[in-house]
């Protein structure tokens, strides 16, 4: 039996978070282990947690999402960027800032489990 990807979410619309949950629970390899909606908490989490991957909202309120994801990857964290706007700039931000992908929230549902996927570095 494969261990899913352990995942931490950062996303402050109740809605998208709902849908999120939803869409990768059907992935069946993808385990949400937690959520917030402030990125200034997720450092945090994530040390408590353990995810293996961090799916970060790009105007999560707090910390913004570019801030946190610097923080989680210097703190060896895996990290998916996920923003409205899909503009070259905001994608180019993004992993400067060391994410491994940034995922448009109107691209399908794949694409996210794909990123994910390919974001996850299984240990040894």
């Amino acid at each position: 039996m494969v261990t899913p990807i352990r995942l931490l979410i950062v996303e402050d619309d109740q809605e998208v978070l709902l849908g999120l949950r939803m869409r990768l629970g059907l992935a069946g390899d993808i385990a949400v282990i937690g959520d917030t909606g402030e990125g200034d908490a997720v450092l945090a989490m994530a040390l408590e947690f353990g995810p293996d991957v961090v799916l970060v909202d790009l105007r999560a309120p707090g910390a913004p999402g570019l801030r946190t994801c610097l923080l989680l990857c210097e703190a060896g964290f895996a990290v998916v960027i996920l923003g409205f706007q899909d503009e070259p700039n905001v994608r180019a931000r993004s992993l400067a800032a060391g994410a491994a992908a940034f995922v448009s929230k109107q691209d399908s549902p794949a694409v996210l489990v794909t990123a994910i996927r390919l974001a996850h570095r299984p240990p040894g």
